[in-house]
């Protein structure tokens, strides 16, 4: 997990191929999944995938790592659609309800939006 925090794909991967497990969470509930996410990290999304994490996870507020990538989306799509292709529920809703499909209709934002047309 620290290793995705610190954005260090080559120790992450390293960790990872050592047999480091891809779903623990912090005291928050967040995995490493949830952080590269959050960061829109593709690279570190896709290698998280390929290592079997779990898509669907959620943290103590009951938000999915493409929740978290929905969120933080900085223009580049690369996590959204990653997670999407990969099989991630958009409408996988929060302990408020909201799902990631819902958040980017909320905030009236069509670059995210677009994103889940085909989902």
């Amino acid at each position: 997990m620290n290793a995705v925090i610190d954005g260090d794909a080559a120790r992450a991967r390293k960790l990872l191929e050592d047999g480091a497990d891809p779903d623990v969470v912090d005291k928050a509930g967040w995995s490493a999944l949830h952080f590269a996410a959050k960061e829109c990290s593709q690279d570190l999304v896709k290698m998280l995938v390929e290592a079997g994490a779990n898509l669907e996870l959620r943290d103590r507020h009951g938000n999915t790592p493409l929740w978290r990538a929905t969120l933080n989306y900085k223009g580049g799509a690369e996590a959204i659609s990653s997670l999407l292709e990969a099989g991630a529920d958009p409408d996988a809703e929060n302990r408020n309800g909201i799902s990631p499909r819902a958040m980017a209709d909320i905030v009236a934002n069509y670059d995210k939006a677009k994103f889940f047309k085909d989902y």
